[in-house]
């Protein structure tokens, strides 16, 4: 959220309110290309996982599972992981929407 602020004056503000409105995570459309990388990783037995940053609103937890349910199908919603900081999950690869 910090980069924002780069934009101007009040960026940052508005990006926070937009993140945090109840909508934003449910409505967002998949990375081209990303549920079937995901399928093709767990059918070639890789373990997976998806890792999310929990944000203070906590409804968008609940926005995002209801988005992995529709989006990646609801197996997936078992093998996420909400965390407020990233480092602390172990892994050998990370692969990040940023």
């Amino acid at each position: 959220e910090v980069q924002y602020e780069a934009l101007g004056a009040g960026y940052g503000e508005q990006m926070r309110s937009i993140m945090r409105s109840d909508d934003f995570y449910r409505n967002l459309k998949p990375i081209d290309g990303a549920v079937e990388a995901l399928n093709q990783m767990r059918e070639a037995k890789f373990k997976v996982f998806i890792c999310t940053a929990a944000a203070k609103n906590t409804r968008c937890i609940a926005a995002k599972l209801e988005w992995v349910s529709t989006n990646l199908g609801p197996e997936w919603v078992e093998r996420v992981i909400a965390v407020c900081d990233k480092t602390l999950v172990y892994g050998h690869i990370l692969i990040d929407d940023n």
